[in-house]
């Protein structure tokens, strides 16, 4: 239980242009959902130079402290890849306006605290929330383009598919009904691959015979949970 992630579903790529369907094709070719890895790619090109323009830019510290800084999702994302100089230096506006912010506050009055003092930033205003967003939705409408004809169908089938919170945006952006049911039914043959995965990988464990686990068969129930839910280095509103 203690492998990376990255070892069981393959690193997320940098963020592919996408604009190319060989680069839609490209995509497709891992063993985890497409799109999240290509917002994985989005998140670390943005916190790439997000963390050097926040440390040497003091504008840019008053304009993040006074937004709000992240949601509270990427703030632990972004703290989790940088450095306690940096976020000493990037964040300590914004921890000092917000702590100004409540010691002047009348804190008695209900609304205060919500129009008052903005805390933290809420997903709608949060500087990674909106890009990731846009981001998403621009590879599923190539992705709905790319399976709307024989041949990216034919890559589709060979992938391991989309995620199901992806599976329902993919479908919504497809305009035929019978590749719809392409990409649904697709989702439920992989689903149900997996799931004999796993019972062949508990069986082998089990009957202490660890040395006869396949790839497949170990990476099966990390596979398994990002088909259900994403990945989580994905975080959106």
């Amino acid at each position: 239980m203690g492998e990376n992630v990255n070892s069981l579903i393959g690193a997320a790529p940098s963020q592919p242009d996408v604009g190319d369907p060989d680069d839609i094709r490209a995509a497709l070719q891992t063993r985890g959902c497409p799109v999240c890895n290509h917002l994985i790619g989005v998140t670390f090109e943005f916190f790439c130079h997000f963390q050097h323009d926040l440390v040497t830019k003091e504008n840019l510290q008053r304009e993040f402290s006074l937004g709000g800084g992240f949601c509270a999702r990427h703030t632990w994302q972004f703290a989790a890849g940088a450095s306690p100089l940096g976020l000493s230096i990037g964040c300590h506006a914004w921890v000092e306006r917000i702590g100004i912010g409540l010691r002047d506050s009348k804190g008695g009055q209900e609304a205060d605290l919500n129009d008052g003092v903005l805390l933290v930033a809420q997903p709608s205003c949060c500087r990674l929330c909106a890009p990731l967003l846009d981001a998403q939705a621009v590879f599923v409408g190539r992705l709905a383009a790319f399976v709307s004809n024989d041949h990216g169908r034919e890559a589709y089938a060979r992938s391991q598919g989309v995620c199901l919170p992806h599976l329902e945006k993919l479908r919504i952006a497809i305009n035929a009904s019978e590749t719809k049911e392409f990409v649904v039914n697709h989702a439920g043959r992989r689903l149900i691959e997996l799931a004999e995965y796993m019972r062949s990988y508990a069986r082998k464990r089990e009957a202490r015979q660890r040395f006869l686990l396949t790839a497949d068969e170990k990476g099966a129930y990390i596979r398994a949970l990002v088909y259900l839910v994403g990945d989580k280095r994905v975080f959106l509103p």
